[in-house]
C-alpha cells in the first residue's frame, strides 16, 4: 500500500505524487499481466503449483487500477481490492513453500506453514486499518500498521532465498557462475531474488525515519514484481530445477553418452600393456583407468566439482563412476519404472535399511555390476548408495562398499558385499569417531558366509573396511552353515547393541557394547509349522505401539520366508511377542504376512523420527527368487525396490496386524484427479463409463465398491495395463471377502519361462479381509512394469511386478456376473 503526506482518504493531487503513482501502478499491473501470459503459456494441466501461481498473479492485478476512480469510488476501490492482494501475498509464501519443500524436513516444514498462519490476524486488522484510512478521517490505525507490513509479509521469502542459496553452494556446489553458464533463465531467478530483498529492506526503512519518503512508496510493489517473477521465471519446485540443472551440467564436465555411460576418446592411449592404462581429460575432470587381472580401479581427480561431497582422489568402480549422482528418472522406453528406486544398468536386490544423516536418508541396496542374463546369480554384489530428502525421489550416489575389495593388513578377499545394516554411532561406541556410520553385513566366498564390519566418515559416502574383519567368523567353517543378513540396533534400556541374524531355520540373537565383539545370547525358531517356513533371510526385530497405545508396546520379530505350505510363495513373515533384552517369544504360532503379493521381499523398516513407535516405514524388493532369473530383461536394467510404505500396528478383529500405505510424500507426484461416481459395474466395461484419456503408463486408481441391496454381482475387476488380448487383474471377491491378483495373460514376461517359474508367476494372489463388510476402499498404483495394491486403509496388500505388452495402456472394470455398485472413481497420472 500506499503511505504519502496527503489527508487520509484523498486521492494524490500533486504532479510527482500522480507521476509516480500511475508508473509504480502501471509498472505493476503490466509486470504481472505479462507474467500471467507466460504462466499459462507454460504451465502444464492438473500441476496444482502451476495453478497457484496463475491465481496469485490474478488475485494482485485489481489493485492496481484504482488510479481509473475518483472520490469516494477510488477509496473504496483501492481498500475493496486491498483483500485479494493481500490474499496474494499470502499465496506467495504458499508457493515459496512449495518449491521449498523438497529441501525442509518435516518440522521445518510445520514451523514454515504455522507462522504463515499465525500472522493472518494482522493482515484481518491491516483489510481494516486500509478501509479506515481510505474512506474515513481515521489514518491513526493504518500509520501504525503499516510499518509491520512488511514483517508480517516477507521473512518467510527471505528464508526461502537463503535456503534456495544454501542448498546450491552445499548440496550442489554449484557457483553462481556455474549457475549462470548452465541456465542463464536460473541465474536470472537468483537476480530477481536478490533485487526483491534489497526493496523489501528499502520498504521497511522507508516507512520509519531512516528513509522518510514523503510522497508515494514504491517499493513494495517493486519487491512484490521481482517476487512473482521468481515464480514464473521456473514453475516447478527448486529441487526439480536443480536436479536438472546438475544433471545437464554433469553431461558438460563428464564424458559420458546420452544413456549415462562412460565414454573413453578415440585416442585414448594404452601406456602399459601390463597393467593397461587409460586416460581421460577434459576441462574438469581427470580419469584414470587402471586394469589388471583384478577389478577395474578407476582414480579421478575433479578440479571444480558438483557432486554433493568434496573430493580430490577417490577410487570407483567404472560402473560406479558412470552412475555417480544421477537422479533416478523414468527411461525413454516404457520398460522403466517413474517412481520407483531402479538401478541404472543391471542387476539389484534387497535394499538396505536406511538412515538419515545430514539432511538426507540414505539407502543401499545390493548392486551387480557384472550380472549377467545367462547367469544371473554370478558376479557377486555390492553396496550400491542413494539417498532422498522426502523418500519418494532419490538420488543414485554410486557405489559406497565395494565387493571382492582385500581386507588390510592381510590382503585377503573376504568375498562379495551381501545384505546387512547401517547405524550411526552417535555415542562412538565403535571408537571411530561421533556419529560415524557404521555397517555390518554378510560377506561370502565359496558358501563361507562370515560378518564383517565397515565404517564411513563421510557420511556414509564411502566406507573402509575394518581391520578385524570379519568381527563374527562362521561358527562352522567346514559346514558352511547359513550364517546372513545382520540387523542391528541400540537397545537403550540396557545399553547395548543388538544384532538378529538368519541361521537357516532359526533366527540368532547377539549383544555388543562396541559393534566389534558379539556375544550369542538366544535364537528363535518358529513353533509348529514354522519348519515349513523353509530357510529364513533379512530379520527384522523392532518396537510398536498397538493402536498408538504407548502403554502395550509391542515387539515384532519379521523375517524372509517361503510361504508355499500356506498357499503362498517368498514374503515377509512377522510374529508379534515380547523381548526379554536377551530372546524374543512369540505372542502367536503362526505367522502373519506384510504383504500378500509375489514380489515384496527382504523388508527393512525403520524408525519414523516424527512417531517413533506410532508408525514405521518400510521397503521391499519387487521380485521373486521362483522366477528373478526368468523374467525379461529390459533396458538394460533388472530389479526394482517398492513403494516406501508408512506401518503401523493395528488391532483387527482382534488380532495385532501390521498395516501400510504408501508414505504421503507420494501424493504430490500424480496430477489432479479425474473423477466418477455412483456407476453400475456390470460384465460389460462401457458399463461403468469410466472418463476417457485413461492411457497412462503410471498412474494411481482410488475406488470405493459396494454390494448394496439388488447388487447381485460377487467380483469386481480392475483390468488393468488391458489391450485386446492381454492385462492384469485386481479385484475383489465379496463373497470370499477377499482381494485377488491375476497376471497370467499379463503380456509376454512366461512365454519362454519353463515350467516351474511360470507356474510360480502365474499363480493367483490373494489377500484375506478379515473384517468382511459389503464396502471396500481399493488403492492400486501403477508403474509400468509393477502394481501395488492397498485395500481398506492397507489391511490387505498386494504387490507384483507384471510385464504388459508396449501398447497395453488401457483400464476396464468390470463384474464377474451380475453387478455392482462403484460408489467412487478417481484416475490421477503421474506427472514428475
Amino acid at each position: 500500500m500506499s503511505v504519502n503526506n496527503v489527508s487520509a482518504g484523498l486521492k494524490p493531487t500533486r504532479p510527482e505524487q500522480i507521476t509516480l503513482e500511475a508508473w509504480s501502478q502501471g509498472f505493476m499491473v503490466g509486470s504481472l499481466i505479462i507474467m500471467a501470459g507466460i504462466t499459462l503459456s507454460n504451465m502444464r494441466s492438473g500441476v496444482l503449483l502451476h495453478k497457484l501461481i496463475l491465481i496469485e498473479l490474478a488475485l494482485a492485478i485489481p489493485n492496481g487500477f484504482f488510479a481509473f476512480f475518483e472520490p469516494p469510488a477510488w477509496g473504496w476501490f483501492l481498500s475493496a481490492t486491498v483483500v485479494p492482494l493481500l490474499t496474494s501475498w499470502t499465496l506467495h509464501n504458499v508457493i515459496a513453500w512449495i518449491k521449498n519443500k523438497p529441501f525442509l524436513e518435516p518440522r521445518g516444514s510445520a514451523i514454515y506453514i504455522g507462522t504463515v498462519i499465525l500472522v493472518q490476524p494482522y493482515w484481518i486488522l491491516e483489510i481494516y486499518a486500509n478501509f479506515a484510512y481510505f474512506n474515513t478521517d481515521n489514518s491513526r490505525l493504518f500509520t501504525l500498521t503499516r510499518p509491520f507490513e512488511a514483517i508480517c509479509r516477507d521473512p518467510w521469502w527471505i528464508f526461502t532465498a537463503a535456503n534456495l542459496f544454501y542448498n546450491i553452494h552445499y548440496r550442489y556446489e554449484l557457483s553462481l557462475v556455474d549457475i549462470i553458464r548452465v541456465s542463464p533463465r536460473f541465474g536470472i531467478l537468483l537476480f530477481c531474488m536478490t533485487l526483491s530483498i534489497i526493496f523489501i529492506i528499502i520498504d521497511l526503512l522507508s516507512v520509519t525515519p531512516v528513509i522518510p519518503i514523503g510522497v508515494i512508496n514504491p517499493f513494495w510493489k517493486f519487491a512484490f514484481v521481482f517476487k512473482c517473477l521468481t515464480d514464473t521465471i521456473i514453475l516447478d519446485d527448486f529441487k526439480v530445477a536443480l536436479d536438472k540443472l546438475s544433471r545437464h551440467r554433469r553431461t558438460q564436465l563428464l564424458p559420458f553418452d546420452a544413456l549415462g555411460n562412460f565414454q573413453w576418446s578415440l585416442d585414448d592411449q594404452m601406456l602399459d600393456k601390463k597393467p593397461v592404462m587409460r586416460k581421460r581429460q577434459s576441462e574438469e575432470l581427470f580419469v584414470e583407468q587402471v586394469e589388471t587381472d583384478k577389478p577395474i580401479i578407476v582414480k579421478m581427480l575433479i578440479v571444480n566439482t558438483i557432486f554433493p561431497d568434496v573430493m580430490a582422489l577417490r577410487r570407483f568402480s567404472l560402473l560406479s563412476l558412470a552412475l555417480y549422482a544421477s537422479t533416478i528418472q523414468p527411461a525413454a522406453s516404457q520398460t522403466r519404472p517413474s517412481y520407483h528406486i531402479t538401478p541404472g544398468t543391471k542387476w539389484m536386490n534387497d535394499p538396505q535399511r536406511p538412515f538419515f544423516l545430514g539432511g538426507e536418508w540414505h539407502l543401499y541396496y545390493l548392486y551387480n555390476a557384472d550380472f549377467d542374463t545367462s547367469n544371473p546369480g554370478s558376479g557377486g554384489t555390492e553396496w550400491y548408495h542413494a539417498t532422498s530428502t522426502d523418500m519418494v525421489h532419490w538420488t543414485r550416489r554410486g557405489v559406497a562398499i565395494e565387493k571382492y575389495r582385500p581386507n588390510p593388513p592381510s590382503g585377503i578377499i573376504l568375498g562379495d558385499i551381501e545384505t546387512g545394516s547401517a547405524v550411526v554411532d552417535t555415542d562412538n561406541t565403535a571408537g571411530f569417531g561421533q556419529n560415524v556410520v557404521v555397517a555390518i553385513l554378510t560377506q561370502m566366498a565359496d558358501g563361507l558366509q562370515q560378518q564383517s564390519l565397515f565404517y564411513s566418515v563421510d557420511n556414509g559416502y564411502s566406507f573402509t573396511p575394518y581391520e578385524g574383519n570379519p568381527v563374527m567368523p562362521s561358527p562352522n567353517p567346514g559346514a558352511r552353515p547359513a550364517f546372513r543378513d545382520p540387523k542391528i540396533f541400540w537397545y537403550g534400556e540396557a545399553g547395548h547393541w543388538v544384532m538378529s541374524l538368519a541361521e537357516g531355520n532359526k533366527i540368532g540373537f547377539y549383544t555388543s557394547p562396541d559393534l566389534k565383539t558379539w556375544t550369542y545370547t538366544s535364537g528363535f525358531i518358529p513353533e509348529n509349522f514354522g519348519v515349513d517356513l523353509g530357510i529364513l533371510e533379512c530379520p527384522d526385530l523392532y518396537q510398536m505401539d498397538p493402536d498408538g497405545d504407548s502403554t502395550d508396546r509391542t515387539w515384532i520379530l519379521a523375517v524372509g520366508a517361503n510361504g508355499y505350505r500356506y498357499g503362498r510363495t517368498t514374503g515377509t513373515a512377522y510374529w508379534t511377542g515380547e523381548w526379554d533384552g536377551n530372546g524374543f517369544t512369540a505372542t502367536n504360532d503362526f505367522p502373519q504376512w506384510m504383504d500378500d503379493g509375489p514380489d515384496f521381499y527382504a523388508t527393512v523398516s525403520w524408525d519414523n523420527p516424527n512417531d517413533r513407535y506410532g508408525s514405521r516405514y518400510a521397503i521391499g524388493w519387487m521380485n521373486n527368487w521362483d522366477y528373478a532369473a526368468s523374467l525379461p530383461y529390459y533396458g538394460d536394467f533388472a530389479g526394482q525396490d517398492s513403494m516406501v510404505r508408512e506401518v503401523k500396528l493395528m488391532t483387527i478383529n482382534g488380532s495385532l496386524t501390521l498395516v501400510s500405505l504408501p508414505i504421503r510424500g507420494y501424493e504430490d507426484i500424480f496430477a489432479p484427479p479425474i473423477s466418477a461416481s455412483g456407476r453400475t459395474i456390470t460384465t460389460n466395461p462401457a458399463s461403468a463409463s469410466l472418463p476417457g484419456g485413461l492411457t497412462d503408463g503410471a498412474y494411481v486408481i482410488r475406488a470405493t465398491i459396494s454390494k448394496n441391496d439388488g447388487d447381485n454381482g460377487n467380483e469386481v475387476r480392475f483390468r488393468i495395463k488391458s489391450d485386446q488380448s492381454f492385462s492384469t487383474t485386481v479385484g475383489y471377491d465379496f463373497r470370499n471377502s477377499q482381494a485377488f491378483l491375476v497376471r497370467d495373460s499379463d503380456g509376454s514376461a512366461t512365454d519362454s519361462m519353463a515350467r516351474v517359474p511360470k507356474q510360480a508367476y502365474d499363480a493367483v494372489r490373494t489377500a484375506l479381509n478379515p473384517s468382511g463388510g459389503r464396502t471396500i476402499d481399493m488403492m492400486i498404483y501403477v508403474d509400468w512394469n509393477s502394481v501395488e495394491v492397498f485395500v481398506n486403509d492397507g489391511v490387505e496388500v498386494l504387490s507384483a511386478l507384471i510385464y504388459p505388452n508396449p501398447a497395453a495402456e488401457g483400464i476396464q472394470v468390470v463384474s464377474d456376473t451380475g453387478s455392482l455398485t462403484l460408489v467412487s472413481f478417481s484416475y490421477g497420472r503421474y506427472e514428475t
